[in-house]
């Protein structure tokens, strides 16, 4: 299942104007971002689902294209 497009664009968005780069820190974010933000009359979708809480290597490929779109 594809990454959804608003988590992919928060990402882009916290390297850019943020500078968070560790992947522990994104998730922490990430996770804040889905329940306040995308879900905030609805319960959230479950850790497991890889849509909205993406695997450590998913986050970390996103950041490292986001850094290398900036060079």
């Amino acid at each position: 299942m594809p990454l959804d497009a608003r988590v992919e664009e928060k990402i882009v968005d916290l390297v850019d104007h943020e500078g968070i780069t560790d992947t522990q820190t994104m998730e922490g974010h990430l996770r804040d971002y889905v329940q306040t933000q995308l879900f905030t009359r609805q319960t959230a979708p479950p850790s497991p689902n890889k849509r909205f809480s993406p695997e450590n290597k998913t986050t970390y490929n996103k950041i490292y294209a986001t850094l290398s779109m900036e060079l």
